[in-house]
Formats: structure tokens, C-alpha cells, sequence
């Protein structure tokens, strides 16, 4: 054969002996590649590099952004945000400047810097989703054709889009005259469809949207909405409490694939000083620990702490506790019970007993768990009798109507998504309160703390899932207040109600030296967080509650 110049046994590239392999020049043992260069087992003759920060360490597509550290070299190397390469823009030994150049979801992302083929990282880097600054947001009567300026943050260096979306969910896309990183220019549209009404202005770009509420009247954008907000992107509704002369919200962020807070719970601050005032939410509060759920997170204060209870992704129940100067360091299992992993937990605190009840869902009955010293010890209560089975996760609420007198308020959907409100004592029903329709989600029950006696209910509707209904509940004289959707009003060309992508959460403000109380509702629109003020003077009631007293 071709090759074979001497002996026709001999393959090709086996010069001396048939019984060589290829590449095997002296030895038939030695493998490819197995060179005769001894393993130099000393150290790297290259320094090894680090990144000492991330300076800023949030942004957008378009933000530039520089890396300290030693090691780097003069020889460039890769910068990787997540999984996405940055574009380079210098490089040395102890200093990168880079830009981000590929959009990612919002979230928090690795930093990592690829020298010689070896990767280092640094974990914290922030994508942040376009952000308007609410206080700068023009106010008055606007008309089709004005050209308006929105202030704001983290709009990219790209030109994105902006929208007007009436409340039938109809939007318009309006005309970009100019768009910054800290500013947009657009031209009212005309024609606005819905009628008069809260309008959504919507800002999108690659990395995700903000959403802000516009009054429109008489087909006019006018005024920017003071009394409601629309926050961030959430997994699931957000909830909140006022502890101690402040308002705070939790929330978690929604499923991302690359980034490293996936349903991280967050906690952050609410002001808002009443009508007038703008609705603000600042912070981030590092003290809460990573934890992640799928759920709503339900916050409680008992005694001197806030108490944030939440469930796991892996089912397990838990608790933080914190009262501002002093907090748990993680979150702490309750138990060894476990929930569905994408259903709430329902607590309530026994003033007159100091027991802590927490009920849930377990295998579609409800069951409670309860500690007698403040989170110490915990008790399997086992099934509360008299519910049976469910279809929506708990709501509870605690009431003491006198020294000896008290029951637990709890808010189901039972086996045919019925809606009960029961009286619970000592794991066992002892009174059905109220039933209110078919339901679709958790509805949810609070004590206002606004006077003597009074309840509220949220729920949706289950042929109608994402409209809200509110009960009002005095146990006086053991009767509901008007049940009605909430928000609705005539408009053309349908009527249009208050609608949210998850169940309603919602509790009580009192604004220091504000003359009455504020309830704070939590709802869902577009995927992100939303909250909705509803101010209530003191009210001529005897035994009375707050500020009102």
C-alpha cells in the first residue's frame, strides 16, 4: 500500500515497528501528548490577581463601570458580567474601565475578570431596570402634542420605548424626541384611549420597565398620581407593616436564570406623609439575611420586634425578627413542618397568652404549629378541626375583645373555592363567621388597628380573578359593611375595576403628625409590586385606636 515503502505490515507512520502506534516515537506505552518535560510543582511564575472593587457597583446597558485589584498585568484579559462579556475600554496592572454592552434581567450579577485563562469574581454588581424619580415628574394639565421631560435613572444609552396604558389595558406608544441616561423627551400622543382615569406611563428598555400612574382628564394627562406607587418587579405581592414610627415593605425578586438573587426577600422603607406628599421607597436593608421564597412573605410585629415569617423554596417555614438596632443573623426554621412551597403561612399573636400561632397548608388541610416562648420551643398543633380541606392558602388575624374573650379570625378557600371566615380557638373552629363567594388566591384578613373592632377582607373572585372585592367587618354588631369591587368606575368604553396579578396584602399607616390613618393595599400590575393609599379621618367612634384617640 501507499506509504508501506518496505514491508506491506508496516501502516502508515509506524517508521520502525509495525507495533507502534502513531506518535509513539520511542515507547509504545507513552500516550500523545506525553512529552519527556518533567511537572513543575512550584509556584505560578505569573502574580496572582484580585479584584478589590466594583466602582459603581450598579447599572445598565451603556454603564461604565471600573474594577480595582492587583495582578490584572498589561496584557488584556476578558471582563465578564454574569455570563455576558463587557466591552474593554482600559486595562492595567491595577485598574479596568468597562462598559456594559448586552442587556440582562434585572438582578444581581457576578463580576469576573479573566486573566491568563484563570477567572477571578466578585459577587454584588446590580442591573438596574429603568427607575423615575417621582418628585420630578412634571405636574399639571398637559395637552396632545407637549413635549415632556421624565427625570429618573438607569435608562440605558439606548433608546427604548414609552407608553400610555389606559385602564382597559389599551396602550399607546408615544414619540421619543430624546433619550439619555437620566432623562427622557417624549411628545404626548394623541387620542389617548379609556377616557378619563389613572393611566400607566411605561418606560422599557432591554433590562426591564418602570411604571409610573398619570391622572387623565377630559383626554389630558394630568397631574402624577401622589397616593398610589407602582414599585419594583416582585415575585409575588409585596406585604408590609409599620413598626415603631416607621412603614416597611418586603418583597422578592422575581426568577432570573444568571443572576444570584433569584427570589431573594427584600426589605425596604416606605415614606409618605399624606395627600400632597409623594409616595417614596428608599433603602435596601442589608441586615435582612439572604433568604429566598416563592411566596408572600407575611410580616407581624409582636411585642417590641417586627417579625417577618416566610416559606422556603424547599416548603420549610420560617422566621426573622428585628427591631431596628438588633436582628437575627439568618432565618430560622419553625419546626419541622412543612407547606407548599408556593403558598403563605398565616401568623397570629395571642396578646392576652403571648402565643404565637402559625397556621398552613399541608397535604390541602390546615394545620398550625404555636410557641408559647416567643419562638424558643414549638409545638405541633397538628389539622384544626372543622375546616376541611382547602384550595388557597391562609389568612389570619387575632382578636381580643376583652380580657377572656378572644379568637382567631381566619380567612380560607375550602374544597369548592368557597370563602369562609372562621373563629378559631385551641386548634378547632368554633364559629363559621362569614361566607363570601367563590375565590381564586389567598384572601386576606387584618385587624386595621384603625378603632375598636374592625376588620378588612380582600379577595378576588373566581370568575373574575383578578378583580378585587373588599368586605368590611365590625364585630360589634356582627355585621359586613358594603361588599363591592374596588376601584371600579364608569368609564368608556367598558367599566373598569381594580385589577392585580396576585392576591391583595394590606395594612395601616399612621403618618406622624397626620390627622387620621392611611390603609396601605399591596397589589400586583404588569408583574411588579403596586401599592394603593386609601386616607381615612378619625372617625367618631368610641374606643378608638392610634392618633385618633
Amino acid at each position: 500500500a501507499v506509504w508501506n515503502g518496505t514491508r506491506p505490515e508496516v501502516e502508515k507512520g509506524n517508521f520502525t515497528r509495525p507495533d507502534v502506534a502513531v506518535w509513539n516515537g520511542t515507547r509504545p506505552e507513552a500516550e500523545k501528548g506525553n512529552f519527556t518535560r518533567p511537572t513543575y510543582s512550584g509556584p505560578s511564575p505569573y502574580p496572582v490577581h484580585t479584584i478589590t472593587g466594583v466602582t459603581p457597583n450598579e447599572g445598565t446597558v451603556g454603564t461604565e463601570f471600573t474594577i480595582s485589584g492587583t495582578g490584572f498585568g498589561h496584557l488584556q484579559g476578558e471582563v465578564l458580567l454574569g455570563p455576558v462579556p463587557c466591552d474593554v475600554l482600559a486595562w492595567d496592572n491595577t485598574l479596568i474601565e468597562c462598559r456594559i454592552v448586552e442587556p440582562l434581567q434585572r438582578g444581581e450579577y457576578n463580576v469576573t475578570v479573566v486573566v491568563r485563562d484563570q477567572p477571578i469574581t466578585r459577587a454584588g454588581f446590580s442591573l438596574r431596570e429603568p427607575l423615575i424619580i417621582p418628585a420630578d415628574t412634571p405636574s399639571g394639565l398637559l395637552f396632545d402634542g407637549d413635549l415632556v421631560t421624565i427625570p429618573g435613572d438607569f435608562f440605558g444609552d439606548e433608546k427604548g420605548e414609552v407608553s400610555l396604558i389606559a385602564p382597559g389595558g389599551e396602550a399607546i406608544t408615544a414619540t421619543v424626541v430624546e433619550w439619555t441616561m437620566t432623562s427622557i423627551l417624549f411628545e404626548i400622543p394623541g387620542d389617548l384611549a379609556g377616557g378619563n382615569g389613572t393611566h400607566v406611563l411605561k418606560v422599557e428598555n432591554g433590562v426591564g420597565d418602570a411604571l409610573r400612574l398619570v391622572y387623565i382628564d377630559s383626554g389630558m394627562p394630568g397631574d402624577m398620581q401622589d397616593h398610589a406607587y407602582i414599585g419594583d418587579k416582585s415575585h409575588k405581592c409585596a406585604a408590609g407593616a409599620q413598626f415603631n414610627g416607621s412603614f416597611y415593605v418586603f418583597y422578592s425578586i422575581p426568577d432570573c436564570v444568571f443572576c444570584t438573587n433569584s427570589n431573594r426577600i427584600i426589605m425596604k422603607k416606605i415614606t409618605y406623609d399624606g395627600y400632597g406628599s409623594e409616595i417614596s421607597v428608599s433603602g435596601k436593608y442589608s441586615s435582612i439575611p439572604d433568604g429566598t421564597t416563592d411566596a408572600a412573605v407575611v410580616p407581624l410585629v409582636i411585642g417590641d420586634k417586627l417579625w417577618v415569617f416566610s416559606t422556603g423554596q424547599n416548603g420549610n417555614l420560617y422566621y426573622w425578627r428585628w427591631n431596628e438596632t438588633a436582628h437575627d443573623s439568618k432565618w430560622i426554621r419553625i419546626s419541622d413542618v412543612t407547606t407548599n412551597h408556593d403558598w403563605e403561612i398565616a401568623p397570629a399573636y395571642n396578646t392576652i397568652t403571648h402565643r404565637i400561632e402559625v397556621y398552613y397548608e399541608h397535604d390541602k388541610k390546615l394545620d398550625r404549629v404555636y410557641s408559647d416562648d416567643y419562638g424558643v420551643t414549638w409545638v405541633k398543633g397538628g389539622e384544626v378541626t372543622g375546616v376541611g380541606s382547602l384550595t388557597t392558602p391562609p389568612s389570619a388575624a387575632f382578636y381580643q375583645r376583652n380580657a377572656t374573650d378572644y379568637v382567631t379570625l381566619l380567612a380560607i378557600g375550602n374544597a369548592t373555592n368557597q370563602g369562609y371566615v372562621y373563629d378559631v380557638r385551641d386548634g378547632a373552629v368554633i364559629a363559621t363567621r362569614l361566607s363570601f363567594g367563590t375565590v381564586n388566591g389567598r384572601p386576606f384578613i387584618y385587624d386595621t388597628g384603625y378603632f375598636h373592632d374592625e376588620f378588612h377582607l380582600f379577595w378576588r373572585e373566581a370568575d373574575d380573578s383578578d378583580v378585587i372585592f373588599k368586605g368590611l367587618y365590625r364585630w360589634n354588631n356582627d355585621a359586613w359593611g358594603p361588599t363591592e369591587k374596588y376601584g371600579c368606575y364608569s368609564g368608556d368604553p367598558t367599566d373598569w375595576c381594580w385589577r392585580s396579578d396576585w392576591p391583595v396584602n394590606a395594612a395601616f399607616w399612621e403618618p406622624p403628625g397626620y390627622n387620621g390613618y392611611f390603609e396601605f393595599q399591596f397589589w400586583g400590575y404588569d408583574g411588579h409590586w403596586a401599592l394603593n393609599t386609601v386616607g381615612l379621618p378619625c372617625p367618631p367612634y368610641p374606643h378608638c385606636k392610634g392618633i385618633c384617640c
